[in-house]
C-alpha cells in the first residue's frame, strides 16, 4: 500500500500509514519539525488535535466501510 495524503490542514497533515495496523490507520502530524512532542508549541499541538478530530469522517472514504474508528 502506498501512503497518500488525506486531510491537509493549515499547519498539519493526516495521511494513511504505509504499513497500517488496521484498515483506516491514519497518522496526524504537524508540518513543522519537532524533535519530540514536548518541543511542539501549544498552537501547533492544538492544530494537530483539530486535524485529528476530522479523521473519523475520512476513514470510511478510504476503507470503504460504514464506520469511523474503533
Amino acid at each position: 500500500m502506498i501512503s497518500r495524503q488525506t486531510i491537509p490542514g493549515g499547519g498539519t497533515v493526516a495521511f494513511t500509514d504505509i504499513n497500517p495496523v488496521n484498515d483506516g490507520h491514519l497518522l496526524t502530524i504537524p508540518k513543522i519539525h519537532a524533535e519530540t512532542i514536548f518541543d511542539i508549541s501549544g498552537a501547533d499541538l492544538a492544530a494537530v488535535a483539530a486535524t485529528a478530530k476530522m479523521v473519523p469522517g475520512a476513514i470510511p472514504r478510504w476503507t470503504r466501510e460504514d464506520r469511523g474508528f474503533d
